[in-house]
């Protein structure tokens, strides 16, 4: 009786193996053991990283917030009815722990960064990656303004022109048909959106928002004059 249960094991266990090892034989390549798993390369090492830059917006406006991988960045606020409050700063910044602090000249400031998604969420405020547009106003885009444009703003068809070279430098025309036209000329630094004139004649600076709308339309806010919006199209 011991013998015929001891034979009777060697046969469960023998079928045993076999089919185990007939399973494994099943097993698909990309599930196998093949896969150095202690490689980095072989890992899911992805991230989220701060790392490019991000847009928030909404009716108001819009600011872009771009973090270099040498530890400075650059931060563009624009709200379209406040010109006045429109601002473009440098900074440098530390990233550690979901917390990013940031040095504007001497204030340090201190943002929660988290991410849902591919979104990077700063302060509760939900950024997405900027490629170069902007909702509700049109891009960065600086090569745009190069150019001739032109404004009507008078009820009997008076408009202005502007030309912008490449170079940096251009002229404004105004055709007044009630009064006298004139030329000047200025020299520009354009800094999307910010845009600052200096005027050849009487030496003084002038500084406008510029808004995209499309390739040949642009909004114009001179920072400084409550109501000052106009709207240039390609000439």
């Amino acid at each position: 009786m011991k013998k015929y249960l001891n034979w009777m094991l060697v046969m469960i266990f023998t079928i045993s193996f076999t089919s185990c090892s007939k399973d494994d034989d099943n097993v698909p390549a990309s599930n196998s053991n093949n896969v150095n798993w202690d490689s980095p390369t072989d890992k899911d090492t992805t991230t989220p990283s701060i790392i490019g830059s991000w847009i928030y917006s909404d009716e108001d406006g819009y600011d872009i917030v771009t973090f270099n991988p040498n530890g400075t960045g650059r931060w563009r606020f624009v709200e379209y009815n406040h010109p006045d409050l429109n601002d473009d700063e440098v900074f440098t910044y530390v990233y550690n722990n979901g917390v990013v602090t940031a040095i504007f000249g001497d204030e340090v400031e201190s943002f929660t960064a988290v991410f849902i998604g591919d979104k990077l969420v700063l302060d509760g405020d939900i950024y997405t990656t900027y490629t170069g547009n902007i909702p509700n106003g049109g891009d960065t885009n600086e090569t745009k303004l190069v150019g001739n444009w032109k404004y009507v703003w008078g009820d009997d068809g008076s408009y202005s022109i502007m030309c912008f070279k490449s170079n940096g430098t251009g002229f404004y025309t105004e055709i007044d048909y009630s009064s006298e036209s004139y030329t000047d000329n200025f020299t520009y630094k354009y800094n999307a959106p910010l845009l600052i004139l200096y005027w050849t004649d009487d030496k003084e600076e002038e500084r406008i928002t510029i808004s995209f709308i499309s390739d040949n339309k642009f909004r114009a806010e001179i920072i400084g004059e409550d109501g000052a919006n106009e709207i240039w199209t390609r000439y």
